[in-house]
């Protein structure tokens, strides 16, 4: 009769908790083969000069792996979360079509597109918990935390190192086309693309912006 350690191939004197603990090695190994890169998940990046904020999504409470600024959702509610510099926020611009965010993979500002004037005006701490796309003219979010001025578009403010982080609960899709507002929930979306542009700008005389930094992401909603 073949020994339990012969059968596995391993020499006799390898302990009974030696083998338990090579099968729970085996079983993590297979798990991380077929869960592929979600295994390993990149270290979110940290504030500094050369990085004003940065973006994450996330649903059903993990992250969401970002490649090619492109993110894959299911029809089901997310979290929208920014890291952003303390005394900054970050402006949103959300479109079915690619035109901005084809524009923001270039070099070129994009300050026309961010005037204060486009800013939305919206409640604090986001009752509705949407995201709004103009389908007639342009109009940006701005998500932004600033106690002095008693304005908070974030579900959930946290402070972190050299900045805060805002979470932006989405289960909304809103469109406006300049009369009439659309809310459709995210289970009822069909398969679709949503592209964000998210700019960081220095206000001039109110009027106008300078662009500090840019990001985009295209929503895959499968």
């Amino acid at each position: 009769m073949v020994g339990l350690n012969q059968e596995r191939g391993l020499p006799h004197h390898v302990s009974l908790i030696d083998r338990r603990m090579l099968d729970v090695t085996r079983i993590a190994v297979l798990c991380c083969a077929l869960c592929g890169a979600s295994c390993a998940r990149t270290p979110a990046p940290v504030l500094g000069p050369s990085l004003r904020f940065f973006v994450q999504v996330v649903q059903d409470g993990e992250p969401c792996d970002i490649r090619d600024h492109t993110v894959r959702l299911r029809r089901i509610p997310f979290d929208l979360e920014l890291v952003i510099e303390h005394g900054h926020g970050v402006s949103l611009n959300l479109s079915l079509e690619p035109t901005l965010h084809d524009r923001a993979r270039g070099s070129k500002p994009l300050d026309d597109a961010f005037i204060p004037a486009k800013t939305m005006a919206e409640s604090n701490h986001n009752p509705r918990q949407n995201l709004v796309i103009f389908t007639a003219s342009e109009g940006n979010h701005h998500l932004v935390a600033d106690t002095k001025a008693s304005v908070n578009r974030c579900d959930q403010v946290d402070n972190v190192r050299g900045g805060y982080r805002c979470r932006r609960r989405v289960t909304t899709i809103s469109f406006f086309d300049d009369t009439t507002w659309i809310h459709r929930k995210i289970e009822e979306l069909p398969p679709t693309s949503i592209y964000v542009v998210f700019y960081m700008g220095r206000s001039i005389d109110g009027l106008s912006s300078s662009e500090i930094r840019r990001d985009h992401l295209r929503l895959v909603f499968e």
